[in-house]
């Protein structure tokens, strides 16, 4: 498990006018839960990934076999069918009952299994992006230091593709159409890609691929973007934040995060 650090300089934001101390906490607050969000999320992605289920796999498939029998003599006796009959119908029915024995159990379906390291990806790129925006409403507040819009340039281009991604993400009702933005979505222009995973000169429409530890979508404009769920990019998240709190002049204690 990766917990990422901050050190608060204070326990309150140091201005002659206490509306303006007021309304900056409020914002760095929200930055900061963003900031756990992330970490949460990274930590749940490499959890999912760190499964290997195939030992248990082949356990599970034996036991099935097993209960399939069962259930079949079962079903063949209400449904009243021979053993040469109704093939398909005990199939369907025998796949529902052993699913539902097992969902009884506590057992999660395959096909909700399978999406929970997509929805732990896109959680941290959620929050990649909630920390973006509030860097942007931070740095345009009367009474920001100056060094906030730097910061705010640098999480762009630390993340180059993390708005084109999240677009993509947010409108795949577009994107699964082959459409890019704007009100009026014109099709995309696929660009190449090559890329240690796939090689297409002509270009292909990919949405929501992990390959690696990297999230990707076919963006807007064509280009297949992708965003790092790594700690590498919690790294560079957490140093980009630390520089924030310490571009603001605080007074009381200082505080170690996360509590």
């Amino acid at each position: 498990m990766f917990i990422f650090e901050l050190n608060k300089p204070g326990s309150r934001l140091h201005h002659e006018d206490e509306n303006i101390s007021w309304k900056f906490e409020r914002l760095l607050n929200h930055l900061e839960t963003a900031f756990y969000d992330a970490n949460v999320a990274l930590n749940l992605f490499i959890s999912e990934r760190e499964k290997d289920s195939g030992y248990s796999d082949r356990i599970q498939w034996d036991t099935d076999f097993q209960k399939r029998q069962i259930l079949e003599a079962e079903v063949r006796m209400e449904f009243g069918l021979h053993p040469l009959e109704g093939f398909d119908k005990v199939r369907v029915e025998v796949d529902a009952r052993l699913k539902r024995d097992k969902w009884s159990q506590g057992e999660i379906p395959l096909s909700h299994q399978q999406r929970l390291i997509f929805l732990h990806a896109k959680s941290f790129l959620g929050a990649l992006d909630t920390i973006d925006k509030f860097l942007k409403v931070i740095s345009e507040e009367n009474g920001a230091p100056q060094n906030i819009k730097r910061l705010h340039i640098q999480i762009s281009n630390e993340f180059p593709h993390l708005r084109g991604v999240r677009n993509s993400a947010q409108h795949l009702e577009d994107r699964a159409r082959g459409l890019g933005a704007g009100k009026v979505p014109k099709p995309i222009n696929l660009q190449p890609i090559n890329n240690n995973h796939v090689v297409a000169p002509q270009g292909v429409l990919m949405l929501s691929n992990i390959l690696g530890t990297k999230l990707g979508y076919t963006m807007a404009d064509g280009n297949y973007g992708e965003v790092d769920i790594s700690a590498e990019s919690m790294l560079k998240v957490t140093k980009i934040i630390q520089d924030v709190f310490n571009s603001f002049i605080w007074k009381g204690s200082p505080q170690h995060l996360p509590r």
